[in-house]
């Protein structure tokens, strides 16, 4: 059963991947605005991406448990140093530029996250329930998970990056299902932010709004 989840695991990623090279290629081909070296670096990135992906399916997954928290400090540490001493373009700071390389640390957040969270509801096992003791039950099984998502994602919205802070709620959601909470909680879980929604669109800027929008 294992080898069959890492097989849809991988075949899953390389559509993914060759569906965004394909619609890459096909929007820089012959476009006088666009050089092709965007759809090449891009293809570079990929292999190198599958290459530590194989890398890392070697490794234990404890491992990766053991140093969970402390990948997630790190990780804030970077996103709290980046607004400050950031690279600035297109309107943001978002980019580290180390040796002539750039790179976003809302990226590796996105991993870490997922550790920290799945370390967390691992840890809680198989506590996760409201069912004895309701108010303890939503601030350890609930709460406590919400901030470990929203810190990064604050900082990535300060950023500005709008798209990018957006996805930790679709981590937290899936992490959710993922650590065999209710659905009902859940479901409840995302009616309160959906009533919360109106006063989070004041705080948006223009663009961001017409983006959502469209």
């Amino acid at each position: 059963m294992r080898k069959n989840i890492n097989l849809i695991i991988w075949i899953t990623t390389f559509l993914i991947v060759a569906a965004g090279l394909a619609a890459l290629f096909s929007a820089s081909y012959q476009n006088t605005r666009i050089s092709n070296s965007v759809f090449y670096d891009q293809l570079f990135f990929a292999i190198v991406g599958f290459i530590i992906m194989f890398l890392l399916s070697r490794v234990d997954y404890r491992n990766f448990y053991d140093l969970a928290y402390v990948f997630y400090g790190i990780t804030i540490v970077m996103l709290v140093l980046v607004l400050v001493s950031g690279r600035h373009a297109l309107g943001a700071t978002r980019w580290f530029s180390i040796a002539g390389i750039s790179f976003q640390p809302s990226e590796i957040a996105k991993f870490s996250v997922i550790l920290a969270l799945a370390r967390y509801f691992a840890g809680r096992r198989p506590s996760v329930s409201f069912d004895n003791d309701f108010k303890g039950g939503i601030w350890w099984d609930l709460i406590i998970p919400f901030i470990i998502t929203a810190v990064p994602m604050l900082l990535i919205f300060k950023q500005p990056d709008l798209g990018t802070a957006l996805l930790f709620m679709g981590i937290f959601i899936v992490m959710l299902f993922a650590s065999g909470l209710e659905k009902k909680y859940i479901a409840g879980f995302l009616g309160i932010c959906l009533a919360g929604f109106p006063f989070a669109w004041g705080i948006l800027k223009s663009y961001q709004k017409d983006r959502l929008l469209v």
